[in-house]
Order: structure tokens, then C-alpha cells, then sequence
């Protein structure tokens, strides 16, 4: 039979379900033979219950979606808390600490120093809620690219394609970390795209999988819902977004020939700035 102690101790623990069963059933059989302990039991459960009840539901920022799963990739090993005492502690000071954190993380900028990736997201969601009009409206390449020339440092060649279904609607200039990018979208079907070009940036790519085609690694992101592929290429960093299956891997007919794998993106090479 464990102690009162011992049982008031890992109540928390109990509740979170986080015991065998061998651990589960001793701690029940304490309970129904004391009562100042199941009385506690109740008062906790109860409490969790309200907590769960009422529990804010705010949208969590795409960086610190992106954050924690790089964090859980890197993290193979958790052996410090497996200590019953180091965790009991834990939880009894984010209990204290909760309130003031959730306040800290409410009012805090989300995406401080964001990822090329995640902001190529935030601009594709903004385009979807009309929130970033297009400011060249046209699906004729050349116009597209005429309007880019002298407004971003590089070759302002928007990519062709050979798949009828897709259609270039325009572009405009977003900015990252206080450089010009250019911003296209396409439609593919229902389906939007967009394509975001800036100088080479280095990918974070710990929260992403890696596919390598020509010499050339992408990396597929699914973050907040959207998909997401990026690369580097001769100086530049490009970003593929979309709403597509199939981790957005069709949004590439942009760039590939229709039934090939000859990449037309690459006429974006660099272009010396003044």
C-alpha cells in the first residue's frame, strides 16, 4: 500500500495517465481506502476538468508550429524526467507558471526572425484572405516579367509551362527580412500556388523531408495545413506553397516540363545589383 505522501505526489501524474498498470492499480487501491486522499483525487480532477473547459483556444503561430517540430525531430532522448521527483516538480511549477507564460506568448510577435518557409506561408495565407492584392494582374509572361525589371535583384524571368491547366494570375513584391522578393501566383484547376524567389538563404530543414532531383536537394514542408518546397539554385532561394495533396509535390509542373523532369525555373540566375 503506498503512502499519503507518495499518492498526493503523483496524483497529477495519475490524472495525465501516465502510469502502468501494475502503478495505476496500486494508487487506486490507496484511494478507496483513504479518504482524505480520494477527496484530494476529486478536488484535482475537478479542477483539470475546469482548466480543460475553458482552455483559450487561440491559434497557435506558424512559427512555433515550426519550432516545435524541429525541436521533436532533434530530440531522440528524454531521460532527466523520468525521474518521478524531477517531473512532480515540473509540473507543480508550470502550474504556477502558466498564466504568466500564456500571457507572454499571447502578446509576443509571432515569427520574430522568421524562416524564408514560413514566411513564404504567411504570405501565401495573407494572399488567400485578400489580405496581399496582386499589384500586376495578367497571365502573359513577358508583361509579368517587364514589371519585375528594376524592382528586385535578379533576373526577373517568371518561369514558363506546358500544362494548359495552370495559369499564371500575376505578381507582386513582399519583402523578407528587408529584402525585395518576388511574389507570383499561379492556379492549378481550384487549386492556388504560389512562388516566392529571393537571394539564397540558408533552408532550415530539420522539420522537413528532403528529396533530390538533379543535384538539386528540396525540401517538402507541411506546416499550418499548407505545403511546402524549397531550394537553393544558382543564388537564389525559392519557394513553392500551395493547398495541394500529395505534400504539393504537383505544384512543381510549374517548373518542369510536362511529363519531364527539365526544370524551366532556373532562368531566374542572378542579377547583379547596382
Amino acid at each position: 500500500m503506498r503512502e499519503c505522501q507518495e499518492v498526493r505526489e503523483l496524483i497529477n501524474i495519475y490524472l495525465d495517465g501516465e502510469f502502468d498498470e501494475h502503478e495505476v492499480n496500486s494508487i487506486k487501491a490507496h484511494l478507496v481506502g483513504c479518504q482524505d486522499c480520494s477527496d484530494l483525487f476529486e478536488k484535482q480532477q475537478q479542477f483539470l476538468t475546469l482548466l480543460r473547459e475553458n482552455e483559450p483556444r487561440e491559434e497557435v503561430p506558424l512559427g512555433l508550429e515550426f519550432n516545435i517540430r524541429t525541436q521533436l525531430r532533434k530530440r531522440k532522448t528524454w531521460t532527466l524526467l523520468k525521474s518521478k521527483g524531477v517531473y512532480v516538480a515540473l509540473l507543480t511549477f508550470l502550474s504556477l507558471l502558466g498564466p504568466a507564460l500564456y500571457l507572454v506568448l499571447k502578446s509576443s510577435p509571432p515569427d520574430r526572425n522568421p524562416d524564408f518557409v514560413i514566411t513564404s506561408i504567411n504570405d501565401y495565407k495573407s494572399y488567400l484572405k485578400r489580405e496581399l492584392p496582386l499589384e500586376i494582374q495578367s497571365n502573359h509572361i513577358e508583361e509579368v516579367t517587364d514589371w519585375f525589371k528594376n524592382k528586385v535583384h535578379f533576373n526577373p524571368v517568371v518561369p514558363s509551362f506546358h500544362n494548359k491547366n495552370v495559369k499564371l494570375m500575376g505578381g507582386r513584391l513582399t519583402s523578407f527580412q528587408g529584402e525585395r522578393v518576388a511574389f507570383l501566383v499561379y492556379e492549378l484547376n481550384d487549386y492556388v500556388i504560389s512562388l516566392s524567389v529571393t537571394r539564397e538563404r540558408k533552408i532550415d530543414a530539420q522539420a522537413a523531408k528532403k528529396n533530390t532531383l538533379k543535384e538539386i536537394d528540396f525540401y517538402l514542408f507541411h506546416l499550418d495545413g499548407y505545403n511546402a518546397i524549397s531550394w537553393n539554385h544558382l543564388g537564389l532561394t525559392y519557394c513553392l506553397v500551395s493547398n495541394l495533396p500529395e505534400e504539393g509535390r504537383k505544384a512543381c509542373i510549374i517548373c518542369h516540363e510536362q511529363g519531364t523532369e527539365d526544370v524551366n525555373i532556373h532562368r531566374f540566375l542572378e542579377w547583379p545589383s547596382s
